[in-house]
């Protein structure tokens, strides 16, 4: 997202390019994000809520092509195969247009039957890597992350959670078990195991991308849900870490 010179500003900066939203109705639990409706998500507001999630992410891509940093962090494992791509110079790569960043998405949340809520923790995510861990987010590597950042949303977040194994059977066959592994554990040490997703925060994000597409968006989490958020996320997260500390024990 652009700013004054050039230097990146996410959603929660609230940035130009975001509609921004008085006080009142942005942060955690004000009177009128109670008001709100409570029912669980339903199917027609899915791609409403991707739709927007996707706008801010080519937002992202927008700015780092237009401002490249001198020393920009670059993970070869994010990294497409130029190859692959169709082109020879990574220069050749152009900011995929917003109906294309969609269609993936969608396709991504529907084979692993994932809840639209990890959309926006996955958003979250993205802006993490880009203001904590200086990842520059590019034509190159956009897809990968989003895949990393989904299946993370999904692990701390949903009860049934995806497992690394279903992404290659049900959604991209031409990855590995140990590819997505890799990833995992990449993303992990990138935002040094910080998956902790607050209900002010979602709330702050819930808001901003609601305000891009008005009555049609995804419904409000319930408050149950909300008061569940961070307790969940963290404790997932120290299960996580868990997890690679004790296949980083049995390797040395």
């Amino acid at each position: 997202m652009t700013s004054g010179g050039g230097k990146y500003q996410g959603m929660r900066a609230q940035s130009p390019n975001v509609v921004t939203m008085d006080n009142s109705r942005r942060f955690f639990l004000s009177a009128d994000a109670l008001d709100c409706p409570t029912s669980s998500p339903s199917e027609p507001n899915v791609e409403h809520c991707v739709k927007c999630v996707c706008f801010q992410i080519r937002t992202l891509l927008e700015h780092s092509v237009k401002h490249p940093k001198q020393n920009p962090t670059v993970i070869p494992l994010f990294c497409e195969d130029l190859n692959a791509l169709d082109v020879r110079d990574i220069r050749q790569l152009t900011v995929p247009d917003l109906n294309h960043m969609q269609v993936f998405m969608l396709y991504i949340i529907d084979r692993l039957h994932m809840n639209p809520q990890c959309a926006i923790i996955c958003l979250i995510y993205i802006e993490r890597l880009i203001t904590d861990a200086s990842i520059v987010l590019h034509p190159i590597n956009w897809r990968r992350v989003v895949v990393i950042t989904l299946l993370m949303a999904s692990k701390v977040w949903e009860d049934h959670a995806v497992q690394n194994v279903s992404v290659v059977k049900r959604a991209f066959p031409f990855f590995t078990v140990q590819d997505v592994n890799a990833m995992e554990k990449t993303f992990l040490e990138l935002v040094d195991y910080n998956v902790t997703v607050t209900a002010k925060e979602y709330l702050e994000y819930y808001f901003s991308l609601r305000e891009l597409d008005g009555a049609e968006f995804l419904t409000q989490m319930r408050k149950e849900e909300l008061d569940m958020l961070e307790s969940k996320t963290k404790q997932n997260a120290q299960n996580l870490k868990n997890r690679f500390k004790s296949f980083d024990d049995k390797a040395t």
